[in-house]
């Protein structure tokens, strides 16, 4: 009889397990080894070994077999080298979710930095390095962090502003610069065509790059076309007062020198950051980004159900300023949007992706963090947990 019902529970769990289906968890570590088997022991590197995982598990399995894929993350850093690109084959269902989430209270955090090093201290007290990459036009960034804090590029005026009064040359594509009311700007200043002209409109902010200056007739010229040309983004004002719209111009070599800017030289590629007081450039984590973008969620018709990833995602944004006013519909929905219960970053953070996602999230300016790289074979304690 005992042996009748221990038989009768075996077949019980089993029927269990197969109407429940099976669940699978791939773990990933900032230590971790991509050549490892994604257990918990043993866990991954990469977030795209994780998907390529999550790719293999889901072809060697019929969707009715499964009920859950999850992949943790153990807090840390993860340099990325190319954004991180989630297809249908990577994600999953309404039923049978794909769960990208952290294993711990410790948030991991995905960058596109690189950590800057390898300064001199000119006599002036700046440090300066040299970048082979940007004096050969392969590389450009617009912002730098210095032990998480952002720093700002030299600006004029460095206290309050300039005034527009009117739009120069209005075309059928936009519009090709402004006038301007104060005296102050420079048509000598070095590395004319990497100063950004910002504007505060009506119901905008455009940053533009300068192709010359006119200090006789007061005109600043555009590099390109501004194609915008709606009446509350022109330079015309009304919105700050009586002569049209405040604006600054940043990224000027000459203001260079206030504790906390930096300026690169492009031409030279030269970088050079004046430090704040107590700051040192052998202790100093100096950060800019190398990758334009983070995260692409790619596929057909649904957004994705995110939960927490905001907190996850790192970066400052590399090359030139994006065109003004550039702004994305916001994507249907045809699903109601699940809650978390969780602040990002905790254990709860996760991302559920549908196999059909076609936005692009734009990735959260959290504090950047430096790379690093994976050997090419792993050692043993790589792939210890």
């Amino acid at each position: 009889m005992r042996t009748v019902s221990r038989m009768m529970l075996g077949m019980l769990a089993m029927i269990t397990w197969a109407e429940a289906g099976t669940s699978k968890t791939f773990h990933v570590s900032p230590n971790g080894c991509d050549t490892a088997s994604g257990s918990w022991w043993r866990p991954f590197a990469t977030f795209e070994r994780a998907q390529q995982a999550v790719a293999e598990f889901k072809a060697r399995h019929p969707a009715e077999a499964i009920e859950r894929i999850e992949v943790r993350f153990r807090g840390g850093t993860y340099p990325l080298k190319q954004p991180i690109r989630i297809r249908p084959e990577h994600g999953g269902t309404a039923t049978i979710p794909v769960i990208y989430r952290s294993s711990g209270d410790a948030p991991p955090v995905f960058t596109g930095g690189r950590l800057i090093t390898g300064w001199t201290v000119r006599a002036d007290g700046a440090w300066t390095t040299h970048l082979p990459e940007v004096k050969s036009g392969s590389w450009d960034f617009a912002q730098l962090f210095v032990n998480g804090a952002r720093r700002f590029r030299p600006r004029i005026p460095r206290k309050g502003y300039f005034t527009t009064t009117n739009d120069f040359e209005t075309v059928e594509a936009g519009v090709n610069g402004f006038y301007y009311k104060e005296d102050g700007l420079d048509p000598a200043w070095s590395n004319l065509q990497d100063i950004e002209f910002h504007t505060l409109h009506i119901w905008s902010a455009s940053r533009v790059r300068l192709k010359s200056i006119d200090a006789s007739r007061k005109i600043v010229r555009f590099l390109k076309t501004r194609n915008y040309n709606q009446y509350w983004g022109s330079y015309k004002g009304p919105g700050w007062g009586e002569n049209g719209c405040r604006f600054w111009a940043e990224n000027v070599k000459e203001a260079f020198g206030v504790p906390g800017e930096w300026y690169l030289d492009r031409p030279t590629g030269t970088l050079s950051y004046m430090p704040m007081p107590g700051e040192r450039p052998d202790t100093a984590r100096v950060e800019v980004p190398i990758l334009p973008l983070l995260l692409i969620v790619e596929g057909d018709a649904d957004r994705p159900s995110t939960r927490g990833l905001r907190g996850w995602f790192s970066n400052r944004r590399a090359g030139p300023p994006p065109s003004p006013e550039i702004s994305s519909p916001k994507p249907r929905s045809t699903s109601p949007r699940p809650q978390s219960s969780s602040m990002p970053g905790t254990s709860q953070s996760a991302v559920a992706c549908s196999p059909n996602s076609p936005v692009t999230p734009s990735p959260s300016a959290r504090a950047l963090t430096p790379t690093r790289s994976m050997p090419a074979s792993c050692p043993t304690s790589a792939r210890a947990a």
